[in-house]
């Protein structure tokens, strides 16, 4: 699901926070109800991290893959950075929330409120009236997908950029321990999508 509205909230959010803002979607087991553990076998398998770089690719950040030029061919290839952003954090700390506190939290990273997230010196942040209605506009394509849930996830379950940058030079992290991490979920019966933010300065 990457329908226009969740398009601009990425971009407005990467603006607002100085981030790399993913949306990510897995696939959840029938029936299951245990959100947390589907969340971790994804981790496990490198799932996550797949969709992750293949989000990373479509917003052509390319921080997590690379381009190369193999010989006597002119077509280059894109491939994976070695490594996975998983840190091998094996339980997460995971709450599901109503639909106004998610509404609220996303809120005060496109403002910079400062009620649950600190405020980026290099971003540019927009006014309540707009975020009002981009978020607004999420809901409303959310809810016509069918009943869904959030869960606000403690950020701490992918390498920060600082430490993974001193054990693999060639992939950074993710989360920045700024003050404006973020892994919101949005659960349907089948599937997943979490909404990733960091932020530096």
């Amino acid at each position: 699901m990457k329908p226009q509205e969740i398009d601009i909230l990425l971009e407005t959010l990467d603006t607002t926070l100085n981030s790399n803002s993913f949306w990510i979607t897995l696939d959840l087991t029938e029936n299951e109800e245990q959100v947390e553990t589907e969340i971790i076998q994804h981790l496990r398998t490198g799932s996550f991290h797949f969709e992750l770089v293949k989000e990373d690719l479509r917003r052509e950040f390319n921080d997590y893959s690379e381009i190369i030029f193999p010989k006597a061919s002119n077509t280059p290839i894109v491939l994976q950075k070695p490594g996975n952003l998983w840190n091998g954090v094996e339980q997460l700390t995971i709450d599901e929330i109503g639909k106004s506190l998610a509404r609220d939290m996303l809120i005060d990273l496109l403002t910079g409120k400062q009620d649950f997230f600190s405020a980026s010196t290099l971003g540019t942040q927009i006014n309540t009236n707009k975020a009002n209605e981009l978020i607004a506009n999420l809901f409303e394509i959310l809810d016509e997908k069918g009943d869904w849930k959030a869960y606000n996830i403690e950020p701490d379950f992918l390498y920060q950029v600082e430490s993974y940058n001193n054990t693999n030079p060639h992939l950074p992290g993710y989360f920045e321990n700024d003050g404006r991490d973020l892994a919101l979920a949005i659960k349907y019966d089948a599937e997943v999508h979490i909404l990733l933010t960091c932020g530096y300065s």
